[in-house]
């Protein structure tokens, strides 16, 4: 099957796979367009990623054309579909992006100019650490978008290994963004392909050429690319991560059954839960207490269902919902547990267990409901999984939640967010224990001979230097004036 390649602004069809031969020369070409990139306006990037932001609202031809293909391509249901599509607004939003960059790089500049400590001399700046592979997942669509944008505005050249189960969207974008890059520089630092994990030739040639990796995926591939990577080539891993909800006697009583019980259903429901936030069992103070909310749960779940419908699932996926089934059906007959679950499909199931562990769900709405006397057996449980566990959706009294997000960020919890929330967050929050921007950059120091209080970090940069910064600033006053009808 013919394969399209997008290779720095031009689209090529590949009839044989990915050679070592072929990814030496798109690292040679990567190498050679590092300089345009690194030395592109940040406000010209922004800029363009705002007109990519209109290219995707509702109703545009790529937003349709995306809403026509990807429900039968991904399984998801028309409606997450429109909801991933959403999240694309604020992910080429200038501003959100803006204030991810003063949140992540602090008082230090992204592009032209300095931070400068007159009383020690020290001037600092951020520099992008060169080309890096981004090895996408295929889980959610958005992953290759939100990889490539965090790229672009750090300056980066970027490699895009593409995921075998997604390779229509992100060209798609790629296409949408070549639209909107009248000079060409952005379109022209970027490359997308794809090739086979077992094509360990081709794997050795990228790790042995680029300055950075971000791999996202399971186990298998993040030990895949950490086997033999030189110790120059910077690792970042988005790796393996799994999701649980705590409730607490007190939180369930004050909150309610049915509001806690729809806020879960929601979390699960957010990509039919194969994303990592999504929960995969839930913690619930006191048996009864637990028994009770597995009984509300069920109706929460169809509600959900009915304003966000379940996609179809895998045949393997199926297979293991089927087994979990079959075995919780013997489990209640013997007064051990209790089964519930969508009639007539496994659009959901909801298992009451009483093991408290924290293990993997075949996921697509399924989830173990776990009763709990002492919260000390769901930290242990937690502290047994540490760096795995990445969110915990949490419901306790509200003067509780920041002693149980201590507690639990002592244990390796990553984010501690109130159920029903354990799909969202802000754009600059740090995503599994640390911010993104920052690991793609190198903060550079650089130290004056003699400090002066009289001087400013502008009075230190060149005359190129300033030109820069001054035609930059001119261009961001000049997008905010444009605003207004009388100024545009």
């Amino acid at each position: 099957m013919e394969a399209r390649r997008y290779l720095f602004g031009k689209w090529s069809s590949a009839q044989k796979p990915l050679s070592p031969e072929e990814a030496a020369r798109i690292c040679d070409e990567a190498e050679s367009r590092r300089a345009e990139f690194a030395d592109y306006p940040l406000d010209k990037t922004l800029r363009i990623l705002d007109r990519l932001r209109a290219k995707w609202l509702s109703g545009s031809p790529y937003r349709k054309k995306a809403q026509e293909v990807l429900p039968e391509l991904t399984g998801f249901s028309p409606k997450m579909i429109e909801l991933g599509l959403d999240e694309l607004d604020s992910l080429l939003n200038p501003e959100e992006l803006r204030k991810k960059i003063r949140s992540e790089f602090g008082k230090v500049p992204r592009s032209e100019g300095y931070e400068y400590n007159s009383t020690t001399g020290t001037l600092l700046r951020w520099h992008p650490i060169g080309t890096v592979l981004h090895v996408l997942s295929g889980n959610v669509f958005l992953v290759g978008p939100g990889s490539l944008v965090e790229a672009l505005i750090t300056g980066n050249i970027t490699l895009l290994k593409m995921s075998s189960a997604e390779t229509f969207f992100m060209p798609l974008f790629l296409e949408s963004l070549l639209e909107c890059d009248d000079e060409g520089v952005v379109s022209r630092s970027i490359a997308a392909f794809d090739y086979s994990s077992s094509q360990s030739d081709v794997m050795q040639e990228f790790k042995r050429r680029v300055d950075g990796l971000v791999v996202w995926g399971g186990e298998e591939a993040v030990q895949a690319y950490r086997k033999d990577l030189p110790a120059r080539t910077r690792l970042i891993v988005f790796g393996p991560k799994l999701s649980v909800a705590m409730v607490t006697a007190a939180g369930l009583d004050e909150k309610g059954l049915a509001a806690v019980s729809k806020k879960l259903a929601f979390d699960l429901a957010v990509w039919d839960q194969n994303a990592c936030t999504a929960p995969q069992v839930c913690f619930v103070e006191s048996k009864a207490r637990a028994e009770s909310f597995i009984e509300e749960l069920q109706t929460a779940m169809a509600e959900v269902a009915a304003s966000l419908p379940a996609g179809r699932s895998s045949p393997d996926t199926a297979v293991e919902i089927q087994k979990l089934r079959s075995i919780f059906e013997v489990a209640e007959s013997r007064g051990e547990g209790k089964l519930r679950e969508s009639r007539g499909s496994l659009d959901w199931t909801l298992l009451l267990d009483s093991k408290i562990s924290i293990e993997a769900s075949p996921l697509h709405r399924t989830i173990r409901v776990v009763p709990y006397e002492n919260r000390d057996e769901v930290f242990k449980a937690i502290s047994e999984l540490r760096s795995y566990v990445q969110t915990v959706g949490l419901v306790c009294r509200a003067a509780d939640f920041f002693s149980y997000s201590d507690d639990l960020s002592r244990r390796g919890v990553l984010r501690v967010m109130p159920l029903g929330q354990m799909s969202g967050g802000l754009v600059d929050d740090p995503h599994d224990g640390a911010h993104d921007l920052p690991q793609l950059m190198n903060l550079v120091v650089s130290r004056v001979e003699e400090p002066r209080a009289d001087i400013t970090a502008f009075d230190l940069s060149s005359e190129e230097q300033r030109k820069k910064l001054v035609d930059a600033k001119l261009r961001v006053m000049l997008d905010y004036a444009v605003r207004a009808p009388l100024y545009r």
